[in-house]
């Protein structure tokens, strides 16, 4: 996926959180009110494919380094370990199918569902069980611990 280098913030982080959540119980409402927006604000599908992108990356680079804490080098060695190996180029294919998918989606909140669906499948490959029981969790887990880092 192209990155355009800007982070996101803490207001889109969580933006993206309720709509992996609303798309994971197919809320179509709810993805609707996400999905509105002010001037400068990303369509709802592009965030939730940056976002997705970004997050499935840094899982990948931490299942590369191993379960423990990686140091600031051990966590460059093991991105780059990653743009070496096969996953981590499956991986950029479906940043960059992501991308497209939401520029051709616009606005579209069916689009967004199915993106977050998509995000979430990804994130739950990588980090949880294959049942997707834990999903909500998981969804909580991140938003408690981007409400942590934003104190």
């Amino acid at each position: 996926m192209a990155d355009d280098g800007s982070e996101l913030t803490r207001d889109e982080v969580l933006r993206a959180l309720a709509a992996l959540e609303a798309g994971w119980q197919r809320d179509e409402h709810a993805l609707t009110v996400l999905g509105e927006r002010q001037a400068g604000e990303r369509a709802l599908p592009a965030l939730l494919a940056l976002y997705g992108e970004r997050t499935l990356r840094a899982l990948l680079t931490l299942a590369v380094g191993g379960p423990d804490g990686l140091s600031s080098q051990q966590a460059l060695d093991a991105a780059e370990e990653l743009d070496r190996s096969v996953l981590g180029r499956i991986s950029g294919v479906l940043g960059q199918t992501l991308e497209a998918w939401a520029q051709a989606g616009g606005d579209d909140s069916a689009v967004a569902g199915h993106i977050a669906r998509t995000v979430i499948g990804a994130i739950a490959a990588v980090s949880q069980s294959a049942d997707g029981d834990d999903v909500l969790p998981l969804i909580a887990a991140l938003r408690t611990q981007t409400l942590r880092e934003s104190c």
